[in-house]
């Protein structure tokens, strides 16, 4: 992208002013768009599941249920993340290092 934009390669440590981004996380943004993002995500996704479910169900089967679906979505993506950063060699030996830098100062202790 930065060749698109810049018609050139990116240097390592630029100090050139450009227009990257900031990723930081925004508490207020965040909340509100996450809010959206599940409101739409059980309107598309989870109430087609459950919808026959909750008209037979009392309030703690319903409460369950929906407890469940709510751990089994986080369970999936939580999984989707750590398949991600087995999947990235550099991100995987960055935490081998950790892992032995951990186990060398223990010893040290």
């Amino acid at each position: 992208m930065y060749k698109e934009v810049y018609g050139k390669e990116p240097e390592r440590d630029s100090k050139e002013e450009s227009r990257i981004i900031n990723f930081d996380f925004d508490e207020e943004y965040a909340e509100e768009e996450l809010l959206k993002m599940a409101n739409e995500i059980f309107d598309n996704e989870i109430w087609k599941e459950v919808k026959q479910e909750i008209k037979e169900a009392d309030k703690k089967e319903i409460a369950r249920s929906m407890f469940g679906l709510g751990f089994a979505t986080y369970y999936k993506m939580l999984n989707e993340d750590i398949k991600a950063v087995k999947d990235n060699p550099e991100i995987t030996k960055k935490i081998e290092e950790i892992l032995n830098e951990r186990e060398k100062s223990k010893v040290i202790s």
